[in-house]
């Protein structure tokens, strides 16, 4: 959803330029280009599941810090089927790895506090 990919980009932006970096420092630190970094800022581009936790990395943050306000958003939202087309789309052409790195994040958005008063259970 394009909500996501906003909300993560400007929480990115505001980490980044907590810490005073431009978006070429941020982007030598996770390995990527300047102009992709950008561009996620942006939310014009999802990023990345191995970037996502170089992220968290270097930022010294966990991921329910990065992901509330998605998580929240998707909460209040009368999108879910708009969501879940996207999830669908996006998770049929991803790589393998990303895959199972979506499934670990995946187990941890339901182990959210936030989450779980929907009583539902993770994926195995």
């Amino acid at each position: 959803m394009e909500i996501d990919k906003k909300i993560i980009g400007n929480k990115i932006r505001i980490l980044r330029e907590s810490k005073g970096w431009t978006q070429e420092d941020l982007g030598l630190k996770i390995g990527m280009k300047q102009s992709n970094i950008a561009t996620i800022e942006k939310g014009r581009k999802f990023i990345s599941m191995d970037k996502v936790y170089k992220i968290l990395e270097v930022f010294n943050i966990s991921f329910d810090y990065l992901f509330k306000d998605v998580l929240i958003a998707l909460q209040n939202s009368e999108t879910d089927d708009l969501f879940h087309t996207t999830l669908k789309n996006n998770l049929s052409v991803m790589k393998f790895e990303d895959l199972k790195m979506t499934k670990k994040l995946i187990q941890k958005i339901y182990s959210c506090p936030q989450f779980n008063s929907q009583e539902q259970e993770p994926p195995q």
